[in-house]
């Protein structure tokens, strides 16, 4: 939604496979402004997993994420299921394999930082 309120339309959206998540790891939508723009994104939990993606982000379930991230740490995680850490890639220029890449880098130094805690 963050894009959105900058100008940029949602043209597509769909889930893909990732690592050793079957189903729905990952989130792909093409993006519209003035050119065209592809945004991926993954979640990743507390402990470094791989958490399936939401299927749906209508506006009811984009509400419901905004009013529990008000919430207190504490709150939150006593009344909903874990954190979740999202990690995004956008481009207007490279490739979807480079944004792959990208995701792959940006997941293998989460992992590391999480597990270091």
């Amino acid at each position: 939604r963050c894009y959105e309120g900058r100008g940029w339309k949602c043209g597509s959206r769909e889930l893909f496979e990732y690592g050793q998540i079957q189903g729905s790891a990952g989130v792909r939508a093409r993006m519209v402004k003035d050119v065209e723009g592809v945004l991926m994104f993954l979640m990743v939990g507390q402990t470094g997993e791989l958490v399936a993606a939401p299927g749906d982000w209508d506006l009811f379930s984009s509400m419901f994420h905004r009013i529990k991230n008000r919430l207190s740490p504490r709150l939150r995680a006593s009344v909903f299921e874990a954190e979740a850490y999202q990690i995004q890639v956008f481009s207007t220029q490279a490739t979807e394999s480079d944004l792959q890449q990208l995701l792959d880098q940006a997941l293998a130094q989460i992992q590391r930082q999480l597990s270091a805690q």
